[in-house]
């Protein structure tokens, strides 16, 4: 048994640092993730090989071993990936559960007296499984991981209590007489973990993307909305300039009557009411980008109700090199976050939002900045800052940065004289 656990554990060990690889934000680029991986592996099997040496002479588990195997695979999982938090810590722990179904499997076929079937069969469940998940849930498992939650560190708890379940479900039905029950109800419990991991997976990555879109339909519908006014205004407009070109064809009669009769008292008058009439109320404009400026004026309007004052100055063309609703989006999703960060701070008279934008050329520079007392950290790896208020905070920081790679933009932020700022290249 001690030579069958020896190859059986290596096995699960290399699987698993073949887990973490697909299923973790890496740091660093392929190769060089690979490389460490590689090399965690072969730190593994030299500990698995030192714990078999040990149950060999001693007839009882290394557990100074066993606990370093521990370290190195949770230690390569926060090594590799771009969060060195408890999501890479959870990465770990998964990637301890992902093995078990194979292990126990190919346990109970050796104990049929099978050792060559047994490890076989390990390998295609360990194969079976990870083809399975990185196309069901990869995708979405990766996307939500993405998101600082404070929630993931009880998250952590899940995988390490199911992880001591199983190993009191296969004690329990180890000695039993009836191999084959004993067998299937490992079986049966292992796959009912899988199901509920996928289950939950699909579901936070469904309820995270939902929530983004209906971010961005509120964006959308606020632009929407701000355009339908400029409309009413364009009609009210319109209506004014008829009326204005009938009573003035009118009045131009009776002032003629009157220049006959010199009436110049009549005449002053008739043409103080038709100054009147030319008084036509335009549709308020911050830029000539209908998009942008539909949503600016939108969040303007928000501020206004936070008392907030937001200065404006943008000089956006009408046709832009990129599609403007989606910048429309990213900007309200900034002066959003803006009114928010200042809905923390005390209502006082240097609580303020500017957004500014100017060209450069065929380039075009856009400028959000509030006022910020507050001591801010930032992620190291993409430069946001961290969040602890769940996965919204950074939602329009993160959208920005998004959309200025996928422009082929430039994207910072981070305070500079007392305020908070996030530039936008594009």
């Amino acid at each position: 048994m001690d030579i069958f656990r020896l190859i059986s554990y290596s096995i699960s060990h290399v699987f698993m640092m073949g887990f973490l690889f697909l299923f973790s934000h890496l740091r660093y680029d392929k190769r060089k993730s690979a490389g460490i991986i590689a090399v965690s592996a072969l730190a593994l099997l030299i500990l698995e090989f030192v714990s078999y040496r040990w149950a060999v002479a001693y007839g009882s588990l290394c557990v100074p071993a066993v606990i370093l195997q521990i370290l190195v695979l949770q230690g390569t999982a926060i090594g590799i990936s771009d969060f060195r938090d408890p999501r890479a810590l959870f990465t770990g722990l998964i990637a301890s559960n992902y093995v078990l179904p194979g292990t126990m499997t190919s346990v109970y076929v050796y104990r049929l007296g099978q050792l060559e079937w047994a490890l076989l069969l390990e390998v295609l469940i360990h194969l079976a499984l990870l083809w399975l998940l990185n196309r069901s849930v990869r995708g979405v498992y990766l996307e939500i991981q993405a998101v600082r939650q404070s929630r993931w560190l009880v998250m952590c708890l899940v995988p390490s209590f199911i992880y001591l379940s199983a190993m009191g479900v296969d004690l329990a039905v180890r000695d039993s007489d009836r191999l084959l029950t004993a067998f299937f109800t490992v079986l049966f419990f292992l796959m009912t973990v899988y199901a509920f991991y996928n289950l939950a997976i699909q579901m936070i990555g469904k309820l995270y993307r939902e929530q983004r879109a209906l971010r961005r339909r509120k964006i959308l519908q606020a632009g929407i909305r701000a355009l339908k006014q400029e409309q009413s205004d364009i009609r009210e407009t319109e209506r004014k300039i008829a009326v204005h070109i009938h009573d003035s064809r009118h009045m131009i009669r009776i002032m003629q009557e009157m220049m006959a009769e010199e009436n110049y008292d009549g005449i002053n008058e008739m043409l103080n009411k038709m100054e009147v009439l030319t008084e036509v109320r335009q549709p308020v404009r911050c830029c000539d980008n209908i998009p942008l400026n539909g949503v600016v004026l939108y969040y303007r309007s928000e501020a206004e109700k936070e008392n907030i004052p937001m200065s404006v100055r943008l000089d956006v063309p009408e046709e832009l090199r990129v599609n403007a609703w989606e910048l429309a989006v990213v900007v309200g999703h900034l002066l959003d976050n803006a009114i928010r960060f200042c809905g923390k701070t005390p209502d006082t008279p240097e609580r303020s939002i500017r957004i500014t934008a100017r060209r450069n050329r065929e380039q075009l520079l856009i400028d959000v900045r509030n006022t910020c007392d507050q001591v801010l950290r930032f992620e190291s790896h993409n430069g946001l800052p961290v969040s602890d208020d769940g996965a919204d905070q950074n939602v329009g920081l993160s959208s920005a940065a998004y959309f200025a790679a996928k422009n082929r933009g430039f994207f910072d932020c981070g305070i500079e004289n007392g305020e908070f700022f996030a530039r936008l290249l594009i």
